[in-house]
């Protein structure tokens, strides 16, 4: 993901991509005219940094997140952001101290279809929605990095890829106020976690919802995503992973099927990647739009998840976020 991240910060005509860090070199040797390091600290030690973008392993993310903003540093940090609310909570404490913008970098979010799709359904183009159905489907059969099957280090499926479409339902219908989910595992028998999730949610407004994810099955990347509303129904097709996607499919209520155009076209830039957000959040000493809030609340959804699989009965969410941080319409999309 950090060559997509290059390309972002290199599209952007107010930032400079200074330096890289990365403890194999030969990963940077495509780049010039940057600062190439193969330690943190000499990096920090050297550079005068206005933000600093963390895409390592999951198991890092909070130790870098924080040791960059004690020293002043304004932070993007790749999903999942964490893998517990007490790593999050602690990534907030450090963003209100050092008084530093912190971003999670939830590319669904920017990805042209998912956001038309958001419209229409704030616009009631559909109608009342009463059903939302996301999937992450990711074939990890032949994935590399020894860390994602670390039973210390490792990403929980859903946490690790099934963020991407309990943020999308999160986003669109709401926060649910309770998950019941199942878990199997038959795919990858020789890592440590199931492979294979289905949770049902409630949402606000009578909404329910269904998030499947699956790290195992032979099946092409997808985050699949479709919108039921009284009015009619939005099908997103599937995206690549930064974004370069077609328009919604849109079935009315009398079963006609109409094709939707978008109004831009991108793919591998600032804008899909959020980066741009971050940037002007700096300028305009404005909170990033997917802030830490809704990155707690996600997860505590995911968390949710897995305590449904484990102990076979539904999980009612209470996060404190939950409670202290209503909606703020003056964002867009309902952003927190």
């Amino acid at each position: 993901i950090s060559a997509a991240h290059i390309n972002a910060w290199n599209s952007m005509d107010d930032v400079n991509l200074v330096a890289m860090c990365d403890i194999r070199p030969e990963r940077m040797d495509q780049y010039s005219n940057v600062n190439k390091y193969t330690s943190f600290e000499d990096m920090m030690a050297n550079e005068k940094l206005d933000i600093l973008d963390i895409c390592l392993p999951t198991f890092l993310h909070v130790e870098y997140s924080i040791k960059a903003m004690d020293m002043g540093i304004n932070v993007l940090c790749e999903k999942p952001l964490a893998q517990s609310r007490e790593d999050i909570e602690a990534i907030v404490k450090a963003s209100e101290k050092s008084d530093r913008k912190f971003m999670t970098g939830q590319v669904c979010r920017k990805a042209p279809g998912f956001v038309k799709a958001k419209e229409l359904v704030e616009a009631g183009a559909i109608g009342d929605l009463f059903f939302v159905e996301s999937e992450y489907a990711h074939d990890y059969q032949f994935m590399t990095p020894e860390w994602r099957k670390d039973p210390v280090k490792l990403r929980y499926p859903v946490i690790g890829g099934g963020c991407h479409a309990v943020d999308l339902a999160c986003w669109i219908a709401g926060k649910p106020t309770e998950v019941m989910a199942y878990s199997n595992k038959k795919m990858l028998e020789h890592w440590p976690t199931d492979d294979c999730t289905i949770a049902i949610m409630k949402f606000p407004n009578d909404v329910i919802g269904k998030v499947f994810v699956s790290t195992g099955c032979k099946r092409n990347y997808t985050m699949r995503t479709l919108l039921y509303g009284t009015k009619g129904n939005l099908w997103v097709p599937d995206p690549n992973c930064f974004g370069n996607q077609g328009g919604p499919k849109f079935t009315n209520d009398k079963g006609e099927e109409t094709d939707l155009e978008l109004c831009f076209d991108y793919s591998e830039n600032s804008r899909c990647l959020g980066l741009n957000d971050l940037a002007a959040a700096i300028e305009q000493g404005r909170p990033p739009r997917t802030s830490y809030r809704q990155t707690y609340h996600v997860l505590e959804v995911m968390t949710g998840i897995m305590k449904s699989c484990e102990t076979g009965i539904p999980y009612e969410m209470t996060s404190k976020f939950n409670r202290e941080a209503p909606m703020d319409p003056t964002l867009p999309h309902g952003c927190l």
